[in-house]
Parts: C-alpha cells; sequence; structure tokens
C-alpha cells in the first residue's frame, strides 16, 4: 500500500519528465531546422533557445575537429552535401504527415482531412480532401496526420501526446 502511494505522488513529476525528454529529444533531433526557421526559432522558450544553440555549436565542433577537417574542401560542410548544393540537404526537417496521438480540451467542429491518393499517373503522392470534416469532441484521444491540425497544435487548441 504504502508503494503504491508513493508511486501516486511522483507519478505527476514521472510524466513531466517523459515530456520535457521527449520535447528536448524532439529539438535535438531537428536543431539545425529550428535555428534556420525564423518562425519555429521564436516559438522556443529562452532556455529552449539556449539549448538548441549550444547543442548544435558544440556538434559543429565536434563534426569540424573529427571528420569535416579531413575531408577535401568542397565537402566540409555539416548543413550541405557539396559546396555546389543551394539548399541545406542533410538537414532533417520533421515529417508533417506523419500521424499523432492528440487531444482537445474543446469542441472542435470541421477540421478538414486529406487522404493520401497512391494511384495518381503522376508517380507522387497527391492528397485528396476527405468528404466528411473531423469533429474533435473534448478530452477524446484521436490519432491523426499532423498537417492538418498543425494551426490548432500551434494555437494551444490541440495537445500532442
Amino acid at each position: 500500500m504504502l508503494l503504491k502511494i508513493s508511486l501516486l505522488m511522483f507519478m505527476p513529476v514521472l510524466l513531466c519528465h517523459l515530456f520535457l525528454n521527449n520535447f528536448v529529444l524532439q529539438i535535438e533531433k531537428y536543431m539545425f531546422h529550428i535555428l534556420n526557421t525564423d518562425e519555429l526559432f521564436n516559438r522556443l522558450s529562452r532556455e529552449e533557445k539556449w539549448f538548441a544553440e549550444r547543442c548544435s555549436n558544440d556538434l559543429k565542433m565536434h563534426l569540424e575537429e573529427g571528420i569535416l577537417s579531413k575531408l577535401p574542401g568542397g565537402y566540409q560542410s555539416i548543413l550541405k552535401q557539396t559546396i555546389i548544393s543551394e539548399e541545406t540537404d542533410m538537414v532533417p526537417k520533421p515529417q508533417l504527415d506523419a500521424f499523432v496521438v492528440c487531444k482537445t480540451k474543446y469542441f472542435l467542429g470541421h477540421i478538414q482531412l486529406e487522404d493520401i491518393n497512391n494511384g495518381n499517373t503522376g508517380g507522387g503522392q497527391s492528397y485528396r480532401t476527405l468528404e466528411e470534416p473531423l469533429e474533435m469532441e473534448p478530452n477524446v484521444m484521436h490519432f491523426v496526420r499532423y498537417k492538418p491540425i498543425k494551426k490548432f497544435v500551434e494555437e494551444g487548441k490541440i495537445e500532442l501526446y
């Protein structure tokens, strides 16, 4: 019984730790993309900005001293594959088509979702609008693609898990 009570006391601390750990891992994974995108960088807190900058500087220094300095001149960037690359093709970007688990505290109606159409003739993926929009009831978990709910997440209307 005592063990059960002590576990219940530490559950909020544990959940907070798991959430922060996951969030820090996301910043660490996409730090170069975040630092190169003003919109994303401005959403971070002061501490998160410090962490992203410090982490990227440490990784840059480590890679430059250990590997990049030994490569030919055109291949010494951690952001681009070659010196002639016009974009940062070595920077991982979040996949907005990934599915996420989420819920809302409020009723949200008429969220228009898209369906991936793999049968098109162009060879790539296209999206078609689903006939029925999604309605989200408060405190009900949903499993949806991130892209259609992105603006609601940014506005704080939908929470990710």
